[in-house]
């Protein structure tokens, strides 16, 4: 309802304001139509007067542009004559050119056979003079190169003379010593086994009269008659003891010192025949090495020979070349300049005289056109006099297009204002349409609000009851759960007052045990010591 009743105000005000519309819009009318009649009579006096002023100024504009027009066209016509002479100078040089461009041409051509003549020439030149630098400095080479070969030479067969054949003869006495080693070993061997049979058999002999003479002495002692034959043992048991002392200290100790001697030689014999073939075999890599420098040599000396030979023969014909050459560029320089001092009298006898006539031609252009640019620029000065005198002739064409302008805006504003004022009427028609409907709406909402605002306020009575008693409810639970939570908490304290005191008896009770077992530790340690470091009663018996 509330809601309903601004649409039903608002409609009412549509209506006053679309009333007052209309009374406007036909009091515009009326004023367009008045309007519009004023400006159809202002627009028809405007043009006739912007007609008179048009046709007096194209009068006095014709009579100013006359003169001048008259002169412009005289300066046209000279303008025309001077092109026409412009025209046959520029044929007559335009020959001229052509002539200019042939003698030209046959220059350059001319010029470029002497340059490409010249150029050969130079170039055969620096062939020659670099074969004969390169035969200078071949024949310096092969004057150093001769010499290292002489160097190389002398080298070679100082190796092989102080080192190559004292190394072979080094060699052969070593293979002679190491080839004669085994038989001196042999008959070394052969003559101590002879020596060693002799010791042997002094030995044996010399044991046979000692023990003879053991015997005669030992009865001798006990019978005196035996002394004179124990005497005459002892003395054959002397002499056969110095026997055996003298082989073995002559004999003997020279026949072994030959054998040490001859396995001394015939084991060194194989070890100095290698180190000579060794020592050898370096000497002749140092004079392979020697010789292959040698040969070197005397190839570098061949080549700088043959370069020489070759050289020789490249500087004969080079020179020939370029003499020919040198010739030739001569003869065709001459030909060039001849060809130069005909293009240059060409152009000075021919070329720029008309070149001359033709710059004189276009200086009678330029004047004309001076003339004609003084004479366009009168002539816009006039156009500007003309121009400032059709202000006023143009300021009036353009008050006469104002007004027609507005007679014609006046004349559609009438429409407008028309169109506006029926505009008007059917706002009132339609604001007062829409109160009345706003008026219905509103009764109608009345009657479909009050019914169900009834119900709904028996409904919410019942809903606050409802919601009163289940906060009643949610309260009672609330204080019973948390009663029941403040015992659990007082029981589950105890509880853990009880586990704390247990565990803390079992931690005592764990201490004593590991006192104990260090007890029992200590005690095995000391019995073991002692069972280690003491004997027992029994061992001790023993």
């Amino acid at each position: 309802m509330a809601k309903e009743q601004p649409k039903i105000d608002a409609a009412g005000k549509a209506v006053t304001a679309a009333e007052a519309a209309h009374k406007t819009a036909v009091a515009n009318v009326d004023s367009a139509k008045a309007a519009a009649t004023k400006a159809v009579t202002n627009a028809k006096d405007a043009r006739a007067k912007a007609t008179t002023m048009k046709a007096a100024h194209d009068k006095a504009a014709a009579a100013k542009r006359a003169p001048i027009q008259a002169i412009l066209a005289a300066i046209e016509k000279a303008k025309a004559q001077s092109a026409a002479a412009k025209t046959n100078s520029d044929k007559a040089l335009s020959a001229i050119n052509a002539e200019v461009s042939t003698a030209s041409t046959i220059f350059s051509s001319a010029d470029k056979t002497a340059k490409t003549a010249e150029a050969a020439a130079a170039a055969a030149k620096a062939a020659m003079d670099k074969y004969t630098a390169d035969l200078a400095k071949q024949k310096t080479d092969l004057a150093a190169r001769q010499k290292a070969q002489a160097t190389a030479k002398t080298a070679l067969d100082g190796l092989i003379a102080a080192k190559q054949k004292p190394a072979e003869a080094k060699l052969a006495e070593m293979s002679k010593v190491a080839a004669a080693a085994p038989v001196a070993k042999a008959a070394a061997d052969k003559a101590l086994a002879g020596v060693n049979a002799e010791v042997k058999a002094a030995l044996m002999a010399f044991l046979a009269a000692e023990m003879a003479a053991q015997a005669a002495e030992t009865a001798a002692a006990k019978d005196a008659k035996l002394k004179a034959d124990a005497a005459a043992k002892r003395k054959a048991a002397d002499t056969a003891k110095a026997t055996l002392d003298a082989l073995s200290a002559g004999k003997q100790k020279t026949a072994r010192a030959a054998v040490a001697k001859a396995d001394a030689i015939a084991a060194a014999a194989p070890v100095n025949k290698a180190n000579a073939e060794k020592a050898l075999a370096a000497v002749k890599a140092e004079v392979a090495k020697a010789d292959a420098a040698h040969k070197a040599a005397i190839k570098a000396v061949t080549d700088t020979q043959a370069a020489i030979t070759a050289n020789t023969e490249n500087l004969t014909k080079a020179t020939a070349d370029h003499k020919t050459k040198a010739g030739t560029a001569t003869t065709q320089r001459a030909a060039a300049n001849a060809s130069k001092t005909a293009l240059d009298n060409v152009i000075a006898q021919k070329q720029k005289p008309a070149q001359a006539a033709q710059a004189a031609a276009a200086a009678t252009t330029t004047e004309l056109t001076a003339a004609a640019t003084a004479g366009a620029a009168v002539m816009a000065q006039v156009n500007a006099e003309i121009t400032e005198a059709a202000k006023a002739m143009t300021a009036a064409d353009a008050a006469a297009k104002n007004a027609e302008t507005a007679a014609t805006a006046a004349t559609a504003n009438i429409i407008k204002m028309t169109e506006a004022a029926t505009a008007a009427v059917t706002m009132v028609e339609n604001a007062k349409k829409g109160m009345t409907a706003a008026q219905a709406a509103m009764a109608k909402k009345a009657a479909e609000l009050q019914a169900p605002a009834e119900s709904n306020v028996a409904t919410m009575k019942t809903a606050v009851t409802t919601a009163t008693t289940a906060h009643a409810n949610v309260e009672k639970d609330h204080t019973s759960r948390m009663e029941q939570l403040t015992a659990t908490i007082a029981e589950q304290g105890k509880l853990a007052a009880t586990k704390t005191a247990e565990a803390t008896k079992l931690a005592d009770e764990l201490a004593k045990e590991e006192a104990r077992i260090n007890e029992l530790k200590s005690t095995y340690e000391k019995l073991k010591t002692a069972a280690k470091g003491e004997p027992t009663k029994t061992a001790s018996a023993k």
